[in-house]
């Protein structure tokens, strides 16, 4: 509706309807004009006519400028009268051409169901009403609001109808546009995870969202609105809800907002804790009319509060018993804080460092060399590592390994440095010296090795000086022996092989351990190999009464490897089996190809190894029995020198044994050079 049409008629329509009033007013003294004047009636007639013509005229001027549709039409649907609203409603540009139409049969109005209200109307002779879309003949659709009186003549007959049409299209539309926003209100706080609801001034609730209705009080809404907390007696404790109302009242009586906090039991009987802000609701006089309130959830964030609270003393307990020093600062090179044992060294208590810088706790040397550090860590990105030498003010000269680096927060924005120095004068002096006892120990294993090669040499020339002329003598290249003096050459030559096997283990094992033994790689048949140790070391085995079982290729296998390291393998491992297998027992030996590995087993039905010497068995100079009247002799070099040969061609060993159960041995070797295991 316009302004003016809010303030009420225009003085031009008004002036029209005075006009009728006045003609209303000849037409009485014309009345009396005729019982006074009869006579001149004819002239009475005429003139009544004229201002009969005059009042209906002033009357549709009205009509026309009424801002709704005025319609009359007959009992068969002939239009006796419109407006200009309606006209332009209707679609036609004269009242002449819109009085051709019948509003009963006219098409337009049929499909719309406004001729159905018509006929209606004067069917049961009642005034109806309805809301109907009409679309004119140019395609313009116009929501109309249409009441239909009957029209009654003095015999009460009905004769037509009389129907006012008023355009609803803007209202329509702005309600809809209300209704599409509260909607969209409505889907918006349902969707807030935050309870809310709004309660009139007596405390009933109006409106509230899901959240409220689901998760506190466990109702759906349309059995919450209309209704006071007391209404929910099981849900909400009496003394809460005195406390509830005590809120509101304040709110409406003093200030507009409140917040408080306070326990909520939920519908699903869980208590949380929730912050309450409430508000007054005002119409549009100001008048206070109810209270708007929105509840939220703090129980999480009041539990992890609790817990960084405890994280934040256990950190500064933590701080305060390290050793070590600890301290922050920001990107101004300000202290943000430090620990006890940073106080120390600073000569300052903690709370005096905080929000100081380097040049005004320490000389302008140190003050320098800590911020240069401060530039690395932050220039890098990433923790860097310094050692400088500080003076406490004791006048103690410590040397300080600091660790430092960027400070972000969980975000990840930098923030600042954090630092850790700890005391290594100890630890400096300590590694010093152990530098100095690691030399020694090196320059004394040298020293070993130089004088174990010395004698092994010294001692390898008799002995192969014995050797040979035992040799010579059990051959009786120079004339017979007898009986006795065959056994005692025989024992000479015997002993004088087995000082020379130590003798040449020892020097193995000491250039080994100063890496100064490598491998000659040759192409050799690994079942050769096996068959001659089995030649060699069979005779010992039948003089102990030991069966020598073995399992062979039925072809020859070549392999790259060191020939002599190899059979030294198979000597030490065969042989051990036959010394440590007793009388009547039997020992194995099996080749199997698996892939590119050859496996060398060695099996016995020995003595076996305890589990808790299962690491020893592999130590230089170290044997299980060994005690100087042991039973078995030996140095303890066999399986040291059987792994490293072993390793140093890439290979690995298995061992599966237990105490008086036997032992075996599986040794692998890779067929080709630089094989799997190198």
């Amino acid at each position: 509706m316009s302004r003016k049409k809010k303030k009420g008629l225009s003085s031009k329509l008004k002036s029209r309807i005075d006009r009728v009033h006045e003609s209303t007013k000849e037409r009485e003294k014309l009345s009396f004009a005729i019982a006074e004047d009869l006579p001149n009636f004819s002239e009475f007639v005429s003139a009544v006519e004229q201002k009969h013509a005059e009042h209906l005229e002033d009357c549709m001027s009205i009509l026309n400028e009424l801002p709704i549709g005025m319609l009359s039409i007959d009992i068969n649907g002939n239009i006796r009268a419109v407006n200009s609203f309606l006209l332009n409603i209707l679609g036609s540009p004269s009242e002449d051409e819109i009085k051709k139409i019948n509003a009963l049969k006219f098409t337009p109005l049929i499909s719309s169901g406004i001729s159905e209200l018509f006929k209606k109307c004067m069917d049961t002779a009642s005034v109806v009403s309805g809301e109907y879309s009409y679309r004119s003949k140019w395609g313009k659709y116009t929501e109309l609001e249409i009441r239909s009186s009957p029209n009654i003549n003095k015999e009460g007959k009905i004769i037509g109808c009389t129907s006012v049409l008023e355009d609803v299209s803007k209202r329509k539309k702005a309600h809809e546009e209300v209704k599409t926003q509260f909607q969209l209100i409505e889907t918006l706080l349902n969707n807030i995870p935050c309870p809310i609801y709004y309660k009139n001034k007596s405390g009933i609730y109006m409106s509230c969202n899901d959240a409220f209705a689901n998760d506190i009080l466990g109702f759906r809404k349309e059995q919450i609105i209309g209704k006071s907390l007391y209404d929910f007696p099981d849900t909400v404790d009496p003394e809460l809800i005195s406390a509830h109302q005590r809120f509101d009242r304040e709110v409406m009586a003093h200030v507009d907002t409140q917040k408080y906090e306070t326990h909520v039991k939920k519908a699903d009987g869980e208590v949380g804790e929730f912050i309450f802000n409430k508000a007054a609701i005002k119409d549009a006089e100001k008048n206070i009319i109810g209270i708007a309130g929105i509840m939220l959830d703090v129980t999480n964030y009041k539990k992890a509060e609790k817990k960084l609270i405890k994280k934040s003393a256990l950190f500064e307990g933590l701080l305060e018993s390290l050793p070590e020093m600890v301290f922050f600062k920001d990107l101004h090179r300000n202290y943000l804080g430090c620990n006890p044992a940073f106080s120390e060294y600073a000569g300052i208590p903690v709370d005096e460092i905080i929000g100081k810088n380097d040049h005004e706790l320490f000389d302008k040397e140190t003050a320098d060399l800590l911020r240069e550090n401060d530039r690395s860590a932050l220039g890098y990105g990433n923790c860097c590592k310094n050692e400088y030498w500080v003076t406490y003010p004791d006048g103690r000269r410590v040397l300080l390994e600091t660790y430092k680096a960027p400070l972000h927060t969980t975000k990840g924005k930098l923030i600042g440095t954090l630092g850790i120095s700890h005391d290594i004068t100890a630890h400096k002096l300590a590694e010093s010296e152990l530098i100095q006892a690691k030399v020694a120990a090196e320059t004394s294993n040298r020293a070993k090795s130089d004088f174990i090669a010395n004698v092994s040499h010294e001692l390898r020339t008799p002995l192969n000086a014995i050797i040979g002329f035992s040799e010579i003598l059990e051959d009786q290249s120079f004339g017979p022996l007898n009986d006795n003096q065959s056994k005692y050459v025989s024992h000479v030559l015997s002993s004088s092989r087995h000082l020379l096997n130590i003798i040449n283990n020892i020097l193995d094992i000491s250039k080994i351990e100063n890496d100064d033994v490598g491998l000659y790689y040759e192409a050799i048949d690994i079942n050769s190999s096996a068959e001659e140790a089995i030649n060699v070391l069979g005779p010992v085995a039948y003089e102990k009464g030991i069966e020598l079982k073995s399992s062979l290729f039925s072809d020859p296998l070549t392999i790259e490897a060191d020939r002599n390291k190899i059979i030294q393998i198979l000597y030490n491992l065969i042989g051990n089996a036959i010394k440590f297998t007793p009388q009547k027992g039997y020992v194995k030996v099996e080749l199997t190809k698996m892939d590119d590995l050859v496996q060398l087993l060695v099996q016995d039905s020995g003595i076996g190894i305890p589990d808790d010497k299962m690491e020893e068995i592999f130590l230089p100079f170290t044997q299980l029995d060994c005690k100087t009247n042991r039973k078995y002799a030996g140095t303890g070099l066999g399986l040291a020198l059987v792994q490293k040969f072993t390793e140093m061609h890439g290979g690995s060993i298995e061992i599966d044994s237990g105490l008086s159960k036997g032992s075996t041995f599986l040794v692998n070797i890779p067929i080709r050079r630089n094989g799997p295991f190198n």
